[in-house]
């Protein structure tokens, strides 16, 4: 049989209306507590006699692999890397031509790291090579974002296996860079739509976005609500301008470009002139020649390797 290895690592990304699916994998496959927990599943999870089945596609794609169907052996093959799973037809069930593979045998593969992530609140399970397999960044986005500032922690995220969500004024809108260099983007979501307990994290890049993004309401109540949540949020240059209006600066430590260093120390920050800060689940870095640092630093916040 095929080495099992690099695959459970999807289970964290694959979304699903989780009140009725959880408990029962959790009681079954998930030797943790955990109270509250919301293990993201598939919409298309389905449990057939008291077994839960995942859609494969939704695995391939977490962990961007690859999958072909054998013939010969009646098995959908996953190519992950230098390794391989195979899926007998046998131990699946098709669901409207979607197969669909038991968790059990993603519970019990090789190389998997399963632990509680009590920051998150969530179930983290990971595999070498996709540290942040299951995690998901909103990014908010405006006219006149800085592109270095939204696109490097944005490549280094999805690097390391996570995703990234673009959360604008309006789902479709596209919104260019400020500094004409023709870097264009389409929000995924509106932001009236967005909540903090859809994502693990928040960046806010700088350019001229912020003074449009802090008079945007629903923008604010999404950074209030990732505060409240103790989730990162994570702002550069011009970004923290967002947080001073959504009220969320006071007594904390903070840095940004220093043309608006004024407008943290009035709104109760502690103001520190450093390449990244760090205070709690706030990170707030100064400016592009920063962004090396600044990108480690979300990465590690939402676990992946330590730089």
């Amino acid at each position: 049989m095929l080495k099992r290895t690099g695959v459970l690592c999807a289970l964290c990304l694959l979304m699903v209306s989780w009140a009725a699916v959880a408990e029962a994998v959790v009681e079954e496959y998930v030797d943790v507590y955990v109270d509250e927990c919301p293990l993201r599943l598939d919409p298309q999870a389905r449990i057939v006699d008291g077994v839960t089945y995942v859609p494969i596609r939704g695995v391939v794609e977490a962990v961007r692999g690859e999958v072909a169907w054998d013939t010969d052996t009646r098995s959908a093959i996953v190519t992950i890397g230098p390794e391989q799973v195979q899926f007998h037809e046998d131990d699946a069930i098709f669901v409207e031509d979607r197969m669909m593979v038991p968790l059990r045998v993603l519970h019990h593969t090789e190389g998997i790291n399963i632990a509680w992530n009590a920051q998150l609140r969530r179930v983290q399970m990971t595999a070498p090579g996709v540290p942040l397999a299951g995690r998901i960044m909103a990014i908010l986005v405006e006219e006149g974002f800085h592109d270095q500032e939204l696109d490097v922690p944005r490549q280094q995220v999805e690097a390391a296996g996570g995703r990234t969500v673009l959360v604008g004024s309006e789902e479709g809108a596209v919104y260019e860079d400020y500094r004409d260099q023709n870097f264009l983007v389409t929000a995924d979501m509106a932001a009236r739509d967005a909540t903090a307990d859809q994502f693990d994290a928040l960046l806010i890049p700088g350019g001229t976005a912020p003074r449009i993004m802090r008079e945007n309401e629903e923008m604010l109540r999404l950074v209030r609500e990732f505060d409240e949540a103790e989730k990162v949020i994570a702002a550069i240059c011009h970004g923290p301008l967002v947080m001073v209006s959504a009220g969320i600066v006071d007594d904390r430590e903070m840095t940004c470009v220093s043309g608006i260093a004024d407008d943290l120390r009035e709104a109760g920050a502690d103001y520190r002139d450093e390449p990244v800060v760090i205070d709690g689940h706030i990170i707030t870095s100064r400016v592009p020649r920063d962004l090396e640092p600044f990108s480690s630093a979300i990465v590690t916040a939402l676990g992946g390797p330590v730089n």
